[in-house]
């Protein structure tokens, strides 16, 4: 496909006439097998026709006939149909020699004398060459009241029978029971007809052929040459005015000169038709172009910024006009959301970006304009806010330092004394311990002093009870004994004052040993008391130290916040607001 649509229009003209001629024969040649075919099914049917009507009206002929003969008989149906066979053993008819036969059922009664040769014989079993059982299929055909078979049967050719197509028919014989006649004819002639009528058809068709390519060479190919010329030729002009109207199209050339072409025919109409339409075309484009460099002129204001200008003429084209109306609308948009001059926004944005906040629109119309203009002055009272803030921040920050700085210092001295308190405390710890183990030691030794008393007072009453025996003794020894009795007395009197003073002592001791218990006792709470002191002025010292970290960490904080303070202040120093 390709390649035929690369060929030139006169070469693919020729190829279409060939092909039309190549087509004609065909067309003429199926014609005519077409016309052979039904000419030959015509003629075999016609002639069937006339043969199967020739052979009812043989057998009906004959049947009648033997009707006619045996119409006074009176002797059995063996003697008539004796009488049959003797009639027809002479009936010869046709050029192949056809002839009459009469059945009883399935055995040949009646034949011509040259087959008399099969009478008698039970045929009932007998099949052609197609395994055809025709005699049962004929007697059936009479039984029928009459019909016509096709099978196969020996034809007499020379001195030898050969199986040949053939057509019969037969009837009952009226008069006689299960007694049917009939007579056939070979049809081997018919296809010698059929064949006779193919040749002369055949014969026909190459004459019509030769006229048919005859009649193309001497008339139709010269006028269609003529007529592909002429076409061609019209074409080329057509071709070769569009070719300048689509130069004119892509402003190859300033103008189109008229296609030269004034026949009557379609191609001269249709050059006519170009050429108005080019006209009117070329007018239209040329308005069109105006309106295009118009639009042109309104793009370059837009691209230098401004959005004030519109598109006031008209285009031929509607399509045009409604961009034309469209482009203007959207002009009208941009003006009322951007504003009409694009340089004044780019110049306010500019000083925004240099952090000049104080610069605004005049005069602002459009949407953006007066959203700069609210957006610079938001940015400058934002600014002036931001800048109370950090002057505020910086003081604040500055006190919090200061303040943050005093109670680190606090907590500082404040954690030094509870350090020496801690220690105090835990030295006075130590000291009640010590007097506690020593009071402990003082109650061990008074009740050693307590075991000495007891047994200086053991003593005691043993030497009253020696002063005792003494006095006694010296009471007994006279005079003799008196100064030994005045020695007892004393004694004894220094024994009662012994154990009189050691009751006195062992008293005190008692008192003393209860005093130094109560003093133990109310030492060993103090301890305990101490030892809670002790145990929360640890955890005190340990949440001092955290406090004294947590007012490092804020005074660092403190100090970062001051910092930063003084970082917004020195940056929004930079901004003009």
């Amino acid at each position: 496909m390709k390649i035929f649509g690369n060929m030139r229009l006169e070469l693919k003209l020729g190829i279409l006439v060939a092909v039309l001629l190549a087509m004609t024969i065909i067309v003429v040649v199926g014609m005519g097998v077409i016309l052979n075919n039904k000419a030959q099914q015509d003629t075999r049917r016609n002639i069937t026709q006339q043969t199967e009507l020739h052979l009812r009206d043989v057998v009906d002929s004959a049947e009648k006939m033997i009707v006619a003969a045996l119409e006074n008989e009176k002797g059995t149906q063996e003697e008539k149909v004796e009488k049959i066979n003797k009639l027809l053993q002479n009936v010869i008819f046709g050029a192949d020699e056809n002839y009459l036969f009469v059945y009883h059922k399935y055995t040949p009664v009646a034949y011509p004398y040259f087959r008399q040769s099969i009478i008698g014989e039970d045929l009932y079993n007998h099949q052609d060459s197609n395994g055809l059982y025709l005699i049962r299929e004929l007697y059936k055909a009479a039984k029928n009241g009459g019909g016509f078979v096709h099978y196969e049967w020996p034809k007499k050719v020379g001195n030898t029978f050969v199986d040949t197509p053939k057509i019969s028919y037969v009837k009952n014989v009226s008069g006689l029971e299960d007694v049917w006649i009939g007579t056939g004819v070979y049809v081997d002639k018919l296809e010698h007809m059929i064949v006779e009528v193919d040749n002369a058809f055949q014969e026909y068709l190459q004459v019509a052929v030769l006229l048919a390519i005859i009649f193309y060479i001497l008339f139709a190919i010269p006028i269609v040459i003529w007529v592909v010329y002429t076409f061609v030729k019209s074409l080329k002009s057509l071709n070769v005015g569009l070719e300048q109207f689509f130069s004119f199209l892509r402003r190859e050339i300033q103008s189109v000169e008229a296609i030269p072409l004034y026949s009557q025919d379609r191609l001269g109409q249709m050059a006519q038709s170009i050429n108005k339409s080019v006209d009117e075309i070329q007018q239209n484009l040329q308005q069109d172009c105006a309106v295009i460099e118009s639009v042109a002129s309104v793009l370059r204001e837009v691209e230098s910024g401004s959005l004030c200008m519109r598109v006031d003429s008209k285009a031929h084209n509607e399509q045009i006009n409604e961009l034309i109306a469209l482009f203007n609308s959207m002009l009208s948009t941009l003006q009322s959301y951007l504003g009409c001059d694009m340089n004044r926004i780019a110049a306010t944005i500019k000083e925004y970006n240099q952090f000049n906040f104080c610069a605004s629109i005049e005069n602002a119309e459009g949407a953006f304009e007066l959203s700069i203009n609210h957006l610079g002055t938001e940015m400058s009272q934002m600014l002036k806010r931001s800048y109370n803030f950090a002057k505020q921040l910086e003081s604040d920050s500055d006190t919090l330092s200061k303040s943050v700085t005093t109670l680190n210092e606090g907590a500082i001295l404040q954690f030094q004394s509870l350090q020496e308190s801690v220690t105090i405390l835990q030295q006075m710890d130590e000291s009640m311990h010590g007097v506690s183990n020593q009071s402990s030691e003082v109650i061990s030794q008074m009740e050693n002093i307590r075991g000495i008393v007891s047994v200086i007072h053991d003593i005691a009453n043993q030497t009253n009870l020696l002063a005792l025996n003494a006095a006694i003794e010296a009471a007994r020894a006279g005079e003799h004994g008196r100064g030994f009795a005045v020695v007892a007395d004393e004694v004894r009197s220094l024994a009662e004052r012994t154990n009189k003073s050691l009751s006195e002592i062992e008293s005190n001791i008692s008192t003393l040993v209860q005093s130094v218990t109560e003093v133990i006792e109310v030492i060993t709470l103090q301890a305990d008391s101490m030892e809670k002191i002790n145990t929360a002025m640890n955890n005190l010292e340990s949440t001092n130290e955290d406090n004294v970290q947590t007012a490092r960490t804020t005074e660092e904080t403190a100090s970062r916040v001051l910092n930063l303070a003084n970082d917004i202040y020195e940056d929004l120093m930079k901004k003009k607001f």
